[in-house]
């Protein structure tokens, strides 16, 4: 799709790069981070409200508190992205399963509507540079960057058919930037029923008019469509529905000529609306009087104006909705590119064995179990291998060796202490459950594996999901987890470490204290960690949460006390 712009020649070297390449550059060049999430009536979560994605946020609660259902909503989005399906969410895959709607939604009430929320943010220099707007080139080099806006994104989903839950379908989609909300209404799983702009309808479908809504990722691809008659072999006219570049733009263009004179030419408005750039009021102010290009007429307009008055509002407000095309397929590519990063550990852990049977499959990713660790490890190279056991030495004081017997692979495991070397199988259960998330710790922090950068230096990292990462492990060891954790979010190594986010689900008092240590030395800020403690109420059909964070000296405020006593 088209998001912008006036359909030109081929030969227009400028515009033959395409929209879709237009839109990748402003995705690259997006802030590709989710600053909160909020989730609504997903099985007992009837609302979390809006929850902050701190680097390590720990969940912790009693059994089917919805410590689980918080924390595999990041691998439910991980399997629905970049694949091929019906609906928007894909309830059940290689990672997680939910069912479908109707054992998803909170009390299997097909009345209810399943809402996922995100935060994130975008500079409007980021929106605007180096685009085409309406056909236009323009500069942005008079502008002086300021604050980011908040993009609040929600989408609302519903099951298929009334009496039939197998399906699920977007019921409707909210984006609310600076006051001003947008909504969008589907008709089907893939059609546009009407638009509203701050409730105010300004699009709807019509005869010889549609719009498709496309879910190839977690936000829907929006195409408009317009029907031509045009004369067939036979002399009979025929319809062609040709694609249409943006709905929204007439509507900006006819609120710039309430203002004008009505002779200026059509060119002229057209440009002055290309260079309208959509941010908070005092920036949005500065792109209107700079709009006008030294037109007389609009500058000594726009200066006579104030930012609440009666014509900036609408102005800004229609800005917004002939920007949202574009806003929306690069929130899209954001939210993709960073649960498309999401990696999973399961609580229950595969079990070590003497032999694997040796593939010749390249391995690039552990699976959630972690039943491939032996032909990922084989699969790395040496040089990589190197920095994978300098990795465990350093936090575990241990090396994993991978050694071809016939046509399988034995993994040995060496101890550094004494360079004793044993079969996996034989160093304990504890062993074989806690090297998947070594693995998939260090794969988060490492170069090669653990994020994307853009060409532009934005970069999305990994989310390291964990489901109680102390089963089968000693205090100590629980303890460790922590210091592992926190080389996603303040790896050591500066050289070839990256910043992460980790979640955690755990029944572990060693690793919350652990955390809380971290805090007081130094090695973590207080800043980075928070714990969300999660009750159900009597019924069993709600969760609650709530919010614990450590100060400056590790203590954790907020705790109810004796959380993790047994009760008398």
């Amino acid at each position: 799709m088209r998001l912008f712009g006036r359909r030109t020649h081929s030969s227009d070297p400028d515009y033959a790069r395409g929209s879709i390449e237009r839109a990748q550059d402003f995705v690259e060049k997006a802030v590709a981070t989710v600053d909160a999430i909020r989730i609504q009536n997903l099985r007992s979560l009837t609302d979390t409200g809006w929850l902050e994605q701190r680097p390590i946020t720990v969940l912790v609660g009693k059994n089917s508190a919805g410590k689980s259902t918080f924390a595999r909503t990041f691998p439910l989005l991980r399997q629905s992205t970049g694949v091929k399906r019906r609906s928007p969410l894909l309830w059940f895959g290689e990672l997680v399963d939910f069912g479908q709607f109707s054992t998803a939604v909170n009390n299997n009430d097909l009345n209810k509507r399943i809402v996922f929320s995100f935060r994130t943010s975008f500079t409007p220099l980021e929106l605007e540079e180096d685009y085409y707007f309406f056909g236009f080139p323009h500069s942005r080099k008079d502008r002086t960057p300021t604050r980011p806006v908040q993009l609040d994104i929600a989408i609302n989903l519903k099951p298929g058919k009334e009496d039939d839950a197998t399906d699920t379908v977007a019921e409707s989609l909210e984006i609310e930037c600076e006051k001003i909300k947008v909504r969008l209404e589907f008709e089907d799983a893939s059609s546009i029923a009407r638009i509203l702009l701050d409730n105010k309808e300004v699009w709807r479908k019509r005869a010889g008019e549609s719009g498709a809504a496309l879910f190839d990722s977690i936000m829907p691809d929006l195409n408009f469509f317009k029907e031509r008659l045009e004369p067939s072999g036979d002399e009979q006219e025929h319809s062609v529905f040709l694609e249409d570049l943006n709905p929204f733009s007439g509507l900006l263009i006819g609120e710039i000529k309430r203002h004008l004179h009505g002779n200026l030419k059509e060119e002229r408005v057209r440009q002055i609306a290309s260079r309208l750039s959509f941010g908070d009021d005092e920036y949005f102010l500065q792109s209107a009087v700079n709009a006008g290009g030294g037109n007389k007429r609009w500058l000594e307009y726009i200066q006579s104006c104030r930012i609440n008055s009666g014509v900036m509002q609408p102005l800004k407000r229609y800005t917004f909705l002939a920007k949202f095309p574009i806003v929306l397929s690069a929130a899209n590519q954001v939210l993709s590119g960073l649960f498309s990063q999401t990696r999973y550990v399961e609580p229950l852990r595969a079990t070590a064995q003497r032999y694997y049977r040796k593939q010749d499959l390249a391995i690039d990713e552990l699976d959630s179990k972690g039943g491939n660790v032996a032909h990922f490890l084989h699969g790395l190279p040496y040089w990589k291998k190197q920095r994978f056991d300098n990795f465990s030495e350093r936090l575990f004081g241990f090396k994993v060796h991978t050694h071809i017997q016939g046509g399988h692979i034995e993994l040995q495991l060496a101890q550094a202490s004494d360079q004793h070397i044993v079969n996996l199988a034989d160093a304990g259960v504890g062993f074989s459950q806690m090297l998947p998330i070594i693995i998939q710790v260090w794969a988060a922090n490492d170069e090669d594996h653990g994020g994307k950068y853009g060409r532009y230096g934005r970069a999305t990292y990994s989310t390291l999901v964990i489901e109680q990462p102390e089963l089968h492990l000693h205090p100590a060891y629980q303890a460790a987890v922590a210091d592992l954790l926190c080389e996603v979010v303040s790896p050591t190594d500066r050289a070839v470490g990256r910043r992460g986010k980790v979640v955690v689900e755990t029944h572990s008092p060693a690793l919350v204290n652990r955390l809380g240590a971290l805090v007081s030395s130094g090695r973590l800020k207080s800043e980075d960690v928070q714990v969300l403690l999660f009750e159900q109420d009597k019924n069993g059909r709600t969760t609650t949460i709530s919010k614990s964070t450590f100060d400056d000296e590790g203590v954790l405020l907020n705790w109810p006390f004796g959380f993790f006593e047994p009760e008398v």
